[in-house]
């Protein structure tokens, strides 16, 4: 109240500055571009002997873009059956992602593990596999084929 009484009798003899004239923070003024698609990813992977057919396997499949300003992950996860010691994954990582620019590669991955249980012992096994790939064009479908092995 008191510091209401005491603006009441002044009066602005310059213009303040225009506040589009400052520069706006935060990740929405920084932005530049914006990506957007799918991955569909497909990893085939060869098993260790000891990982017998109808054994099912888990994982996921991860795009990432390494931005100095932004932070882009986009994962899903994956069920695979073995048969014949290999093992094929697949899914689809859709991804909208804000950029500095178009400039960055695309790291595709998937990681696949599986654990079994034998005479009183855990066995675990696990692969990672991954791709480095440029940028796609904005709302492509982009195969993606990996090769690994556990």
């Amino acid at each position: 109240m008191r510091f209401a009484t005491l603006l009441a009798g002044i009066t602005l003899a310059a213009a303040l500055p225009a506040a589009a004239a400052e520069p706006v923070a935060g990740p929405a003024a920084a932005a530049a571009v914006q990506a957007s698609g799918v991955f569909a990813v497909t990893a085939v992977v060869s098993v260790n002997a000891s990982i017998p057919d109808g054994t099912t396997l888990t994982g996921a499949a991860t795009a990432n873009v390494g931005d100095p300003k932004f932070s882009n992950y986009s994962s899903v996860s994956l069920t695979g059956v073995v048969k014949n010691r290999k093992v094929t994954l697949t899914g689809k990582v859709p991804y909208l992602w804000a950029l500095s620019s178009r400039g960055a590669n695309v790291t595709v991955s998937v990681s696949a593990y599986s654990y079994r249980f034998a005479s009183g012992d855990t066995l675990s096994y696990s692969t990672y596999v991954y791709k480095s790939i440029a940028l796609p064009k904005n709302g492509a479908t982009t195969k993606v084929a990996l090769f690994g092995a556990m």
